[in-house]
């Protein structure tokens, strides 16, 4: 029971996020990671949160992971000299249930944050 009860708190402090891409031949999107075979959209970064809650115990983590993996997805496309640099930034929250003033706070943030770097 309480390395069950430890797992629950882990899980919603630290939610796990992916990076999707689309199917070819289909209108699917999937995890990048889990399936190589997707391709990612030119130009688009679509993220999945797959938290039920984005609350002040995770909030913060949440919009520093996506700052991280935009800004790194930049400084990969900077590198190789790719055309397809990130103009727009999607997120899926479809399962997301419960959202805090925190969590709102923190999507404001992020969204200012992407604003001044030119992301939509």
């Amino acid at each position: 029971v309480a390395i069950s009860f430890t797992k629950i708190i882990v899980i919603s402090i630290r939610p796990s996020t992916e990076t999707l891409g689309k199917l070819p031949g289909t209108d699917m999107f999937c995890d990048v990671d889990q399936y190589p075979m997707a391709i990612q959209v030119p130009g688009v970064m679509i993220i999945r949160m797959k938290s039920a809650l984005l609350c002040f115990a995770n909030a913060n983590f949440v919009k520093e992971r996506i700052i991280k993996w935009v800004t790194q997805e930049e400084s990969e496309d900077d590198k190789g000299n790719s055309k397809s640099s990130i103009q727009l930034v999607i997120l899926d929250t479809a399962n997301l249930v419960n959202i805090d003033t925190s969590g709102i706070a923190s999507l404001e943030e992020l969204y200012k944050c992407l604003s001044s770097h030119g992301k939509q």
